[in-house]
């Protein structure tokens, strides 16, 4: 998953993904940093 977002960082699909995937492993400075993309995108 971080390989597609690497590949296109305004993907917004992989960029939700992220966030949840993230937040599930406890990782929430890295979910908090995907919504903050997620944002700047709309």
């Amino acid at each position: 998953m971080e390989e597609a977002f690497n590949f296109n960082k305004e993907d917004k699909n992989t960029i939700i993904s992220l966030k949840q995937l993230y937040a599930l492993k406890g990782d929430y400075d890295k979910s908090n940093e995907m919504k903050k993309l997620l944002a700047e995108l709309k």
